[in-house]
Protein backbone atom coordinates (compact mmCIF):
# COMPACT_ATOMS: atom_id res chain seq x y z
CA UNK A 1 0.00 0.00 0.00
CA UNK A 2 1.09 3.54 -0.63
CA UNK A 3 2.78 5.24 2.57
CA UNK A 4 0.25 7.72 2.45
CA UNK A 5 -3.25 9.40 3.99
CA UNK A 6 -6.10 12.00 4.36
CA UNK A 7 -8.19 13.64 7.13
CA UNK A 8 -10.43 15.74 6.44
CA UNK A 9 -12.31 17.41 9.77
CA UNK A 10 -15.62 18.64 9.51
CA UNK A 11 -16.44 21.65 11.48
CA UNK A 12 -18.68 21.26 14.65
CA UNK A 13 -19.65 17.77 16.50
CA UNK A 14 -22.72 16.57 14.50
CA UNK A 15 -20.33 14.80 12.00
CA UNK A 16 -17.22 12.40 12.28
CA UNK A 17 -13.94 13.01 10.99
CA UNK A 18 -12.55 11.16 7.88
CA UNK A 19 -9.86 9.46 7.27
CA UNK A 20 -8.55 7.95 4.32
CA UNK A 21 -5.63 5.13 3.33
CA UNK A 22 -3.68 4.87 -0.11
CA UNK A 23 -4.33 6.91 -3.17
CA UNK A 24 -7.60 8.63 -3.97
CA UNK A 25 -9.77 9.54 -5.62
CA UNK A 26 -12.15 11.25 -2.77
CA UNK A 27 -15.40 12.43 -3.71
CA UNK A 28 -16.99 14.62 -2.08
CA UNK A 29 -20.58 15.62 -2.62
CA UNK A 30 -23.13 17.28 -4.37
CA UNK A 31 -20.49 17.92 -7.48
CA UNK A 32 -18.58 14.69 -6.88
CA UNK A 33 -15.22 17.04 -6.24
CA UNK A 34 -11.78 15.79 -5.89
CA UNK A 35 -9.76 18.22 -3.41
CA UNK A 36 -6.23 15.94 -3.84
CA UNK A 37 -6.78 17.56 -7.80
CA UNK A 38 -6.21 21.32 -5.48
CA UNK A 39 -3.52 20.34 -3.19
CA UNK A 40 -0.48 22.91 -2.70
CA UNK A 41 2.23 20.94 -1.24
CA UNK A 42 5.56 21.70 1.68
CA UNK A 43 8.06 19.00 2.95
CA UNK A 44 6.68 17.44 6.16
CA UNK A 45 9.51 17.24 8.65
CA UNK A 46 10.74 15.08 11.67
CA UNK A 47 12.07 15.25 14.75
CA UNK A 48 14.54 12.85 15.74
CA UNK A 49 12.92 10.32 18.56
CA UNK A 50 9.34 11.71 17.41
CA UNK A 51 6.54 10.19 15.95
CA UNK A 52 4.53 13.65 15.05
CA UNK A 53 4.76 15.16 12.47
CA UNK A 54 5.97 18.91 11.55
CA UNK A 55 6.12 21.70 8.86
CA UNK A 56 8.31 24.16 7.84
CA UNK A 57 7.15 28.08 8.57
CA UNK A 58 8.87 31.22 7.51
CA UNK A 59 6.79 33.73 8.66
CA UNK A 60 3.01 34.89 8.83
CA UNK A 61 1.40 37.87 7.09
CA UNK A 62 -2.08 39.42 7.97
CA UNK A 63 -4.19 40.74 4.82
CA UNK A 64 -0.55 40.14 2.90
CA UNK A 65 1.52 42.60 5.51
CA UNK A 66 4.15 40.31 7.26
CA UNK A 67 4.35 40.31 10.55
CA UNK A 68 7.58 41.31 12.45
CA UNK A 69 9.15 38.08 14.59
CA UNK A 70 12.97 37.59 15.73
CA UNK A 71 14.85 35.82 13.61
CA UNK A 72 14.32 31.81 13.31
CA UNK A 73 11.23 32.41 15.46
CA UNK A 74 9.94 28.74 14.04
CA UNK A 75 12.97 27.20 13.63
CA UNK A 76 13.96 23.83 16.19
CA UNK A 77 16.60 25.33 18.70
CA UNK A 78 19.72 23.61 19.50
CA UNK A 79 17.56 22.01 22.18
CA UNK A 80 15.38 20.19 20.10
CA UNK A 81 12.44 22.31 20.93
CA UNK A 82 11.06 25.05 18.50
CA UNK A 83 9.64 24.11 15.44
CA UNK A 84 5.56 23.99 13.67
CA UNK A 85 3.64 20.95 14.69
CA UNK A 86 0.63 19.32 13.14
CA UNK A 87 -1.98 18.39 16.03
CA UNK A 88 -5.44 17.36 15.75
CA UNK A 89 -5.65 16.60 19.30
CA UNK A 90 -5.18 20.70 20.34
CA UNK A 91 -8.35 22.01 19.84
CA UNK A 92 -6.79 25.51 18.44
CA UNK A 93 -3.66 26.27 17.23
CA UNK A 94 -1.35 27.39 20.28
CA UNK A 95 1.74 29.51 19.74
CA UNK A 96 4.66 30.53 21.85
CA UNK A 97 3.98 33.94 23.84
CA UNK A 98 6.28 36.17 21.56
CA UNK A 99 4.77 34.46 18.63
CA UNK A 100 1.54 34.56 19.99
CA UNK A 101 1.83 38.65 20.83
CA UNK A 102 3.15 39.30 17.56
CA UNK A 103 0.23 37.70 15.80
CA UNK A 104 -2.42 39.42 18.31
CA UNK A 105 -1.16 43.16 17.90
CA UNK A 106 -1.27 42.59 14.31
CA UNK A 107 -4.62 40.99 13.84
CA UNK A 108 -6.03 43.55 16.01
CA UNK A 109 -4.91 46.20 14.20
CA UNK A 110 -6.28 44.68 11.25
CA UNK A 111 -9.49 45.18 12.63
CA UNK A 112 -9.99 47.80 14.96
CA UNK A 113 -12.96 49.46 13.32
CA UNK A 114 -14.74 46.25 14.51
CA UNK A 115 -16.23 47.00 17.85
CA UNK A 116 -14.42 44.93 21.63
CA UNK A 117 -16.24 42.75 23.85
CA UNK A 118 -14.78 40.95 27.48
CA UNK A 119 -12.41 37.86 26.02
CA UNK A 120 -13.84 34.56 26.87
CA UNK A 121 -11.00 32.31 27.50
CA UNK A 122 -9.04 30.82 26.35
CA UNK A 123 -8.22 33.45 24.03
CA UNK A 124 -6.92 37.07 24.47
CA UNK A 125 -8.92 39.20 21.59
CA UNK A 126 -12.39 38.85 21.01
CA UNK A 127 -15.01 41.39 19.16
CA UNK A 128 -18.78 41.64 17.68
CA UNK A 129 -19.78 38.81 15.40
CA UNK A 130 -22.54 41.00 14.05
CA UNK A 131 -20.15 43.79 13.23
CA UNK A 132 -17.96 41.58 11.14
CA UNK A 133 -20.04 40.60 7.85
CA UNK A 134 -20.12 37.10 6.52
CA UNK A 135 -18.48 35.96 3.32
CA UNK A 136 -18.74 32.04 1.88
CA UNK A 137 -16.02 31.41 3.94
CA UNK A 138 -17.34 32.65 7.41
CA UNK A 139 -17.09 35.83 9.43
CA UNK A 140 -15.25 38.30 7.33
CA UNK A 141 -12.22 38.43 9.41
CA UNK A 142 -8.65 39.60 7.73
CA UNK A 143 -6.67 36.60 6.27
CA UNK A 144 -4.22 35.07 7.89
CA UNK A 145 -1.28 33.20 5.52
CA UNK A 146 1.27 31.06 6.67
CA UNK A 147 4.03 31.42 4.17
CA UNK A 148 5.59 27.91 4.54
CA UNK A 149 8.65 28.63 1.85
CA UNK A 150 8.86 28.58 -2.10
CA UNK A 151 5.74 30.72 -2.74
CA UNK A 152 3.68 28.56 -0.79
CA UNK A 153 0.98 29.73 1.69
CA UNK A 154 -1.59 28.32 3.63
CA UNK A 155 -4.64 31.13 3.86
CA UNK A 156 -7.03 30.75 6.80
CA UNK A 157 -10.22 32.82 6.00
CA UNK A 158 -12.50 33.73 8.96
CA UNK A 159 -14.01 30.60 9.16
CA UNK A 160 -10.85 28.57 10.87
CA UNK A 161 -9.37 31.41 12.35
CA UNK A 162 -12.29 33.33 14.25
CA UNK A 163 -14.77 30.91 16.77
CA UNK A 164 -18.20 32.02 17.52
CA UNK A 165 -18.46 31.89 21.17
CA UNK A 166 -22.27 32.84 21.64
CA UNK A 167 -23.97 35.96 22.77
CA UNK A 168 -22.96 38.17 19.31
CA UNK A 169 -19.30 37.45 20.48
CA UNK A 170 -16.34 35.64 18.02
CA UNK A 171 -12.72 35.36 19.12
CA UNK A 172 -9.59 34.72 17.31
CA UNK A 173 -9.18 31.27 17.59
CA UNK A 174 -5.29 31.19 18.72
CA UNK A 175 -3.91 30.31 22.13
CA UNK A 176 -1.10 31.70 24.22
CA UNK A 177 1.07 28.79 24.60
CA UNK A 178 3.66 30.33 27.19
CA UNK A 179 6.99 31.81 27.11
CA UNK A 180 8.40 28.37 27.13
CA UNK A 181 6.11 26.26 24.78
CA UNK A 182 7.76 23.34 23.91
CA UNK A 183 6.81 23.70 19.54
CA UNK A 184 7.25 27.42 18.41
CA UNK A 185 3.93 26.79 16.73
CA UNK A 186 0.93 23.73 17.45
CA UNK A 187 -1.76 24.17 14.36
CA UNK A 188 -4.52 22.51 15.78
CA UNK A 189 -7.84 21.23 14.84
CA UNK A 190 -10.49 24.63 14.54
CA UNK A 191 -7.81 25.92 11.92
CA UNK A 192 -7.57 22.27 9.78
CA UNK A 193 -11.33 21.83 9.74
CA UNK A 194 -12.87 21.62 6.24
CA UNK A 195 -9.34 21.41 4.59
CA UNK A 196 -8.37 18.14 2.94
CA UNK A 197 -5.04 17.23 4.97
CA UNK A 198 -2.57 14.71 2.69
CA UNK A 199 0.42 13.24 4.24
CA UNK A 200 2.71 11.70 1.74
CA UNK A 201 5.23 9.71 3.98
CA UNK A 202 7.01 8.02 0.88
CA UNK A 203 7.33 11.84 -0.54
CA UNK A 204 8.19 13.52 2.82
CA UNK A 205 5.49 15.66 2.29
CA UNK A 206 2.16 17.66 3.37
CA UNK A 207 -0.31 18.47 0.40
CA UNK A 208 -3.16 20.80 1.86
CA UNK A 209 -6.19 21.95 0.52
CA UNK A 210 -7.97 25.42 0.06
CA UNK A 211 -10.81 25.53 2.48
CA UNK A 212 -13.40 23.03 1.02
CA UNK A 213 -16.01 25.87 1.38
CA UNK A 214 -14.33 27.41 -2.32
CA UNK A 215 -15.90 24.88 -3.62
CA UNK A 216 -19.46 24.74 -1.85
CA UNK A 217 -18.57 21.83 -0.22
CA UNK A 218 -17.17 20.55 3.45
CA UNK A 219 -15.31 17.68 5.08
CA UNK A 220 -19.27 16.50 5.97
CA UNK A 221 -19.98 15.84 2.34
CA UNK A 222 -17.91 12.71 1.28
CA UNK A 223 -19.50 10.48 -0.62
CA UNK A 224 -19.03 6.84 1.21
CA UNK A 225 -21.34 5.74 -1.89
CA UNK A 226 -19.92 6.27 -5.25
CA UNK A 227 -17.49 3.01 -6.71
CA UNK A 228 -13.70 3.80 -7.26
Amino acid sequence: MTKKFAICLPSGNWAPGITFFGNGPYYFLPTQFDPSKVLSYTPLLKKSNSVEYYIGLKGISINGKASKFSPNAFSFGSNGNGGVKLSTLAPYTVLRSDIYKTLLNDFAKATKSIPRVKNVSPFGLCMKASAMGWTRWGLMAPTIELELGNGVVWRLYGVNSMKEVGGDVACLAFVDGGKTAKEAVVIGAYQMENQFLEFDLAASRLGFSPSLYSYRTSCANFNFTTAV
